[in-house]
């Protein structure tokens, strides 16, 4: 090297190279703010809004957001399973995944015809008995964003990678995951109190790890001869159940004045951490299992 490039060469080495500072979770409000953007441009079109169902919940509901678990509490025989079916069957446009643990897939095909066409599971039985087939076309046109799944005593690791799994099918991720009921799923722990717990603490999870909103029901600890109208803290096992929820409610049905078979229901909003609780809906239950409300208050 000649003198010349000596006098100029630097006299100080650069400083060494260091690894990139790892991803942090911590964000600032100003950065939260695009995520909040998005959220609300995302549920303008297709809103996951309990309204569009039974219009009283607009007065105390806002739609709900990736992240929520919702709680439905119910007696057994009340109508668990068609509360989901009308909640999915009131938002077509809402990609929907249904964890039906206790029915079959036969019995969820009976029943979502039937509501769907406002008949009964005889007429819907008596019509396949005679040849009628709605085929694919039919059914893929009404139940397009639809999926089911009967497997029994799921765990919530299961529920992620089945819903995982549904992306492809579906061609994009589940925003609303339905699941009957939570007694019937598997949980770790060495009693009921802390499996059940496991469970719906790892419900939350799963509504936000997935983001997506997750609607759950439940049994409630009920003897013969007691008032049917629920409260928050019946839910049967835990009370993770109701702790863990951002929205519970409670559903009942009572005897007609006639002293016929029960054909009202009532469903209140006992907790909702994004409105007002207290509000009682009262809906009409048909022999189709269309639940459709009569008046609120």
């Amino acid at each position: 090297m000649s003198n010349l490039a000596k006098r100029w060469e630097p006299h100080t080495k650069p400083p060494p190279k260091t690894a990139p500072e790892p991803e942090t979770p911590l964000k600032s409000i100003s950065e939260i703010e695009a995520d909040y953007v998005r959220l609300v441009q995302e549920t303008t079109d297709s809103p996951i809004d309990l309204g569009r169902w039974l219009p009283g919940f607009r007065a105390c509901c806002r739609p709900l957001i990736p992240g929520d678990l919702v709680t439905i509490l119910a007696a057994t025989a009340v109508g668990k399973t068609a509360i989901l079916q009308n909640i999915a069957g009131s938002m077509p446009d809402v990609p929907t995944l249904l964890f039906e643990l206790e029915l079959s897939g036969e019995s969820l095909f009976e029943r979502f015809v039937g509501q769907k066409g406002n008949f009964t599971g005889w007429q819907v039985e008596e019509a396949y008995r005679k040849g009628v087939r709605m085929g694919q076309a039919g059914l893929g046109s009404m139940f397009e964003k639809l999926l089911v799944c009967t497997l029994p005593g799921l765990s919530v690791d299961s529920l992620e990678v089945i819903s995982r799994q549904a992306t492809g099918k579906l061609g994009q991720p589940a925003k609303l995951i339905l699941v009957d009921y939570i007694q019937l799923m598997t949980g770790q722990g060495s009693s009921r109190y802390e499996r059940f717990s496991d469970i719906a603490e790892g419900l939350r999870r799963l509504a936000k790890t997935l983001l997506a909103a997750v609607v759950v029901t439940s049994q409630v600890k009920r003897t013969d001869g007691e008032d049917p109208e629920v409260s928050l803290c019946d839910a049967k096992e835990s009370g993770s159940i109701e702790n863990s929820s951002s929205l519970v409610l409670g559903a009942w049905r009572e005897p007609s004045i006639e002293g016929g078979p029960a054909d009202k229901m009532f469903i209140r909003v006992l907790k909702n951490t994004r409105g007002t609780s207290g509000r009682l809906i009262e809906c009409r239950w048909s022999p189709t299992m269309r639940i459709t409300e009569q008046a609120s208050r």
